[in-house]
């Protein structure tokens, strides 16, 4: 997993971190400051944004920023439950909730770094729900 927890991100509130029921640290790299969100995705690859849906600063500059330097990555918002009781912006890929569990959001995690691993040995470029 040290792998896929290079090319993961959770972009969350400090207070979130400790009262989480998911242990964030275990799938990807933790990061609480949008400042550092952008200098990692500068400095590396990264295949998946999770963002908290309290991070109200997520906003579609946010995203159009950090696929300047990473185009194809996906960009998904946690949420508390699977009830989607708004429709998410355009930016945001999809949505995971902590519903899950710890073991059901890694393998959703999973699912979707598989299918973006898929995509890029087949040389196809996309990001869209379609071509997916």
């Amino acid at each position: 997993m040290a792998d896929v927890k290079s090319r993961v991100v959770i972009f969350t509130n400090p207070e979130r971190i400790s009262s989480d029921l998911i242990r964030w640290e275990k799938i990807g790299e933790v990061i609480t400051e949008l400042s550092h969100l952008y200098q990692v995705v500068r400095e590396r690859h990264i295949d998946l944004i999770l963002a908290d849906e309290s991070r109200t600063d997520l906003v579609r500059s946010v995203g159009t920023r950090v696929r300047r330097f990473n185009p194809l990555t996906d960009i998904w918002r946690i949420v508390d439950s699977n009830q989607i009781g708004h429709d998410e912006p355009g930016y945001i890929d999809g949505i995971i909730s902590r519903e899950l569990r710890q073991e059901g959001v890694e393998r959703k995690i999973a699912a979707i770094l598989h299918v973006k691993s898929l995509l890029e040995q087949y040389g196809i470029v996309g990001r869209s729900a379609k071509i997916k």
